[in-house]
C-alpha cells in the first residue's frame, strides 16, 4: 500500500539514528525528515537554510488567546516550538 512517513528528532544537542521498517536514518538535531514512500529521504529542515519564528500564545484577554510572534521565550533561552 501507499506509505508515507515523518522522522523526527527533537533532541537540539544531538543528531540520532533510528531505524525504520528495517533502514537507519540519521536525523540531525532538531530535524524532520519527510520520506514520501517510507523508504527514501525527500526532505530534512536542518537542510534548509531560513529565517524562522516563534509562535507564542499571550493571554491579552482572559476571554480569548492571540497568536504573537516571537524571536524567543522572554522567561527561557531554550525555548523552542509552540507555546500556547
Amino acid at each position: 500500500g501507499l506509505c508515507a512517513a515523518f522522522l523526527s528528532n527533537s533532541n537540539d544537542n544531538r543528531d540520532v539514528t533510528v531505524q525504520f521498517h528495517g533502514h537507519s536514518y540519521d536525523l540531525p538535531a532538531w530535524s524532520v525528515s519527510i520520506l514520501p514512500d517510507c523508504k527514501n529521504v525527500a526532505f530534512n529542515t536542518a537542510k534548509v537554510s531560513s529565517q524562522t519564528s516563534i509562535i507564542a500564545m499571550k493571554i491579552s484577554n482572559p476571554n480569548y488567546v492571540l497568536p504573537t510572534f516571537l524571536k524567543g521565550h522572554p522567561n527561557s533561552t531554550t525555548f523552542k516550538g509552540l507555546t500556547w
